[in-house]
């Protein structure tokens, strides 16, 4: 049996030896651009004005090179010209640097009449010498004398048009406008131009702070400085129109006041201005400091160009702030209300608390996980209400040590701070399916149920919270990847249902056949401290607050020798009395990328035969992450008569490959934002691939063709990005950086990899590691990189063979084999594409039975 294909990039048809195929449809090579350099000026023009390089695009998409649309584009530009502001003198442009003795409270004022020479008052008219240096007048000047050389710019036909009273900035925030640089508005307020004139008078505008090593450096802004978003909607307006006055008054260029003027009336005169101005505040406040930054790029956008997408994002971030704060100021008054409560309990009550020991801030087991039902009691938490990462009410209980009268488990319980039950709002504590969910569904109905007794400790995990915390807001992916630092902390949301009444069913008996099996695996879980028990029927409903259900435990065989342990979450598929787990989640409210082996031959195409591939796995990644204790009555597992509740994500819930897989996407977005990749994943399994140093150009340019071609999609339980016909698995808006210090050397190594991971706390298995190389194996299929092949590895091709000639040695077959060879038929068609045809009598087989 053929058990390869090969596949063709038709841009080995410019390189020695390569070969083409006409079965593939050919893709366009980037050699075939019309120059290297309007590549790099399209991708420079994409950087620093998407709005131009949009225009360029829709230029190439129309039949125009790449070369022709840039040069359009540019005759666009530099023929359009800038709007006139109306009924406003021209300002001629003048020196205001701050000369010695100018302590007024406002610049001087320019000449009423533009363009006008300044005429000497000599009798003969002629020109007035210019200093060469300044002093300081100290007494009345005398036209015609030498005192008359003090260094001022006098005009005698001018007047103090300064209004009385007239507020102005410091001579530094003005030189900074004069300059385009970015200034916060409160120097323009009342309040910051009263500043300025206390420093005036004052002498300090000038003021420097002496450091511990003896040097100086200017002071930095006032500690009554506002920030833009905090200030008044008409403060800031008026600390716009201020901030226009000052640039007129300092010379800036008719083009640039007009462009203040037309980003103020944008702004300022938006219809939602006079009902809700904090967004457009921050709107402006980020168009002038972006602006400021790129303005000496070429080509760079105008400053009154707004984008509508940031103002729709920048809405769209204040209502997930609000809605945190909402859920904050409610659990703080949620402790308050038990705080009044837990005061009027009884004085034996009050009594036996003061004598139970304090405990800390983290979780621990209950009593009655520990086999003994000792009383417990309550108290509000004395930690302040303030801490980010504990937004619910906190409880304390205290128990007695426990016997040893438990086979295994915790046999201690110890005084501590438990975190109480979430209040039922969506976006509290660690929900998962923010990644891609619609709005309302991130929260479970097991969240609305009181806390009614004291929960246990979260299970463990090696992904730390501080160090994804600082890796996603790096990367600027805090607001896409929302809940995975509270998830961490607090434990995850993934969806399990609220349980109303305690339902055991049996466990199956692919389980009950190999108990030794079955009891290792619960005796690792208790060992690695991801299970609670054993505990009673009583004891777990205790623990766990309520009623609980069970999903029965089954055995599937892990290749190559192993087992693969299994809550089976979808029992009972058709008991009217009881759902199963998996029929009360939305999978889909938990989307992911998934890049399976069409999309791994798309990106070898788009590589060079230069180009090496490995592959990481992720150790055990469903157990990395901890569910929330809200989440607990439906993850209970029975064995012989003990009841275990498992704290970590398990195999076999509807919700778990979308949990991690929101995880391991931002595990990707992270590592191709530090230049690492291309990268492509199937749940906990990685692909890396790398090219030499001198492709990455070529490569960074194609990324931001696709950039602006891609479309993200969200169809079911999958995120994608389409291109055409194309089903791809990133957004291409990071570019691949040189990260190795050799020049000759590949774009990078896993020493790169592990320096973004190792923060994040990343399990990666060490032991199914693949190094770098032209031949990967990934999805279960090989992939030759130089040769264009793809293959069964040789294991899974003999074992096919092996199972088909049994298979035609006999004469009768269970409808359980035959669905097994039929999936392993159709797997091997991804490499033998011919051989669907030949598959079509053994499903007709299958649908006879």
């Amino acid at each position: 049996m053929a058990t390869s294909a090969t596949f063709w990039n038709s841009r080995d048809s410019a390189r020695p030896g390569g070969t083409r195929s006409s079965s593939v449809p050919p893709i366009e090579p980037t050699a075939n651009l019309e120059a290297a350099s309007d590549m790099k000026n399209l991708a420079d023009l994409t950087r620093t004005n998407p709005a131009a390089a949009a225009a360029v695009r829709a230029l190439i998409k129309a039949d125009h090179t790449i070369g022709a649309a840039l040069a359009m584009m540019q005759t666009a530009m530099a023929t359009a010209a800038p709007p006139k502001a109306q009924d406003r003198p021209s300002t001629p442009k003048r020196d205001h640097a701050r000369r010695p003795g100018c302590s007024n409270s406002a610049p001087l004022s320019p000449s009423p009449l533009p363009n006008r020479k300044r005429v000497a008052p000599h009798e003969n008219d002629a020109p007035r010498k210019k200093p060469t240096k300044g002093a300081r007048a100290t007494t009345p000047i005398i036209v015609g004398s030498e005192e008359e050389d003090d260094g001022l710019d006098i005009d005698y036909g001018a007047r103090n048009h300064n209004s009385f009273e007239e507020h102005w900035p410091s001579n530094k925030i003005c030189r900074l406008v004069k300059s385009l640089d970015f200034v916060d508005m409160w120097f323009f307020t009342p309040a910051g131009c009263r500043a300025a004139a206390k420093d005036r008078r004052d002498g300090t505008e000038q003021a420097m702070l002496l450091q511990a090593d003896g040097t100086l450096k200017p002071a930095g802004p006032p500690q009554t400085l506002v920030k833009d978003w905090d200030l008044d909607a008409h403060d800031f307006r008026s600390a716009a129109d201020k901030w226009l006055k000052v640039a007129m008054k300092m010379g800036v260029s008719t083009r640039m006041q007009n462009s203040i003027a037309l980003l103020n009336n944008e702004i300022c005169g938006h219809e939602s201005w006079s009902t809700e101005p904090t967004p457009l505040i921050l709107w402006h406040h980020h168009q002038r400091e972006t602006w400021a930054r790129d303005r000496f790029t070429p080509g760079c956008y105008a400053l009154h160009a707004l984008d509508p997408a940031t103002y729709a994002n920048i809405r769209l971030r204040g209502a997930v702030a609000a809605s945190d704060a909402a859920n904050t100021r409610s659990a703080i008054a949620e402790a308050a209300v038990a705080t009044m409560r837990q005061q009027q309990q009884g004085s034996t009550s009050s009594r036996q608390a003061n004598h139970q020991p304090q405990g800390d801030n983290f979780p621990a087991l209950p009593a009655c996980v520990a086999g003994q039902a000792a009383p417990t009691t309550f108290r509000a938490a004395t930690a302040p209400p303030a801490r980010t990462d504990r937004p619910f009410g906190w409880i304390t209980t205290s128990t007695k040590e426990a016997s040893n009268s438990s086979p295994r488990g915790n046999q201690h319980a110890s005084s501590s701070t438990l975190g109480a039950a979430s209040t039922g709002r969506g976006t509290a504590g660690g929900s998962t399916a923010a990644h891609g969910a619609r709005a309302g569904t991130t929260a479970t109905s097991s969240v609305d149920r009181p806390l009614t007794a004291a929960r246990g400790a979260l299970g463990p995990t090696q992904l730390r919270a501080s160090g994804w915390s600082a890796a996603l807001h790096k990367a600027g992916l805090a607001q896409r990847y929302p809940t995975i630092v509270a998830g961490i902390q607090q434990g995850f949301h993934v969806g399990l249902p609220c349980i109303t009444s305690t339902f055991v069913p049996p466990n199956h008996k692919s389980a009950t056949k190999d108990p030794a099996t079955v009891r290792a695996k619960i005796d690792k879980e208790l060992a690695a401290g991801r299970y609670i028990g054993p505990l009673s029927r009583p004891a777990c409903e205790a623990a766990v607050g309520g009623p609980f259900q069970c999903s029965p435990i089954s055995l599937a065989p892990k290749p190559p020798d192993g087992w693969r342990f299994i809550q089976d979450a979808s029992f009972p598929r058709s008991d009217p009395s009881h759902q199963s787990i998996n029929s009360q989640i939305r999978s889909d409210d938990w989307p992911c990328t998934y890049a399976g082996i069409a999309t791994v031959i798309w990106q070898i195409l788009h590589l060079p035969p230069s180009a090496q591939a490995a592959a990481r796995d992720v150790r055990s990644a469903y157990r990395a992450i901890v569910l929330h204790p809200s989440q607990w009555p439906a993850a209970v597992v029975h064995w012989e008569g003990e009841f275990f509740i498992d704290t970590c994500l398990a195999f076999g819930m509807a919700s778990s490959a979308g949990a991690w897989g929101i995880v391991g996407d931002a595990l990707a977005d992270v590592l191709r934002h530090a230049g690492i990749g291309p990268i492509l994943k199937w749940v906990d399994d990685y692909l890396f691939f790398r090219v030499p140093r001198r492709e990455l150009h070529s490569i960074n340019t194609e990324r931001v063709l696709l950039a602006a071609r891609v479309q993200r999609e969200h169809r079911g339980g999958v995120i994608l990005w389409r291109d055409g016909d194309r089903e791809l698995t990133e957004d291409f808006s990071t570019a691949l950086l040189a990260l190795s210090p050799e020049p000759d050397e590949w774009a990078y190594d896993f020493s790169s990899v592990d320096t973004v991971c190792a923060p994040l706390g990343v399990p990666w298995s060490a032991e199914k590691e693949q190094a770098f190389g032209p031949r990967i194996t990934y999805y279960g299929v090989e992939f030759d990189i130089p040769g264009r092949i793809v293959s069964l590895p040789e294991r899974k091709r003999a074992g096919l063979l092996l199972l088909l000639r049994e298979w035609l040695t006999r004469a009768t077959f269970r409808r359980d084999e035959t669905e097994s060879i039929l999936g392993k038929l159709q797997f091997a068609t991804h490499v033998v594409p011919n051989g669907r045809q030949y598959l079509t009598g053994l499903v007709t087989f299958l649908g006879l039975y």
